[in-house]
C-alpha cells in the first residue's frame, strides 16, 4: 500500500515540476512550486526520513 503511495505522490511532484516549467502566469507558477515542494516531502516522508523533509519544507 505504501508502494502505491510514494508513486502516486511521485507522478504528483512530476506534474507540479511540469506546472512550474509552463509557468502560464507568476501566480500558477509560485503555486505550482509550493504543491511541488509539497508533494516532494511526503515522497521524503513515505521513505522514511520525516526530519529532512520537514527541512525541506521550511
Amino acid at each position: 500500500m505504501m508502494v502505491y503511495f510514494v508513486v502516486l505522490l511521485s507522478f504528483c511532484l512530476l506534474g507540479g515540476l511540469v506546472a512550474v516549467a509552463s509557468n502560464p502566469s507568476p501566480f500558477f507558477g509560485a503555486a505550482g512550486l509550493v504543491f511541488s515542494a509539497a508533494v516532494g516531502c511526503g515522497v521524503l516522508v513515505g521513505l522514511g526520513s520525516s526530519f529532512i523533509s520537514l527541512v525541506l519544507f521550511l
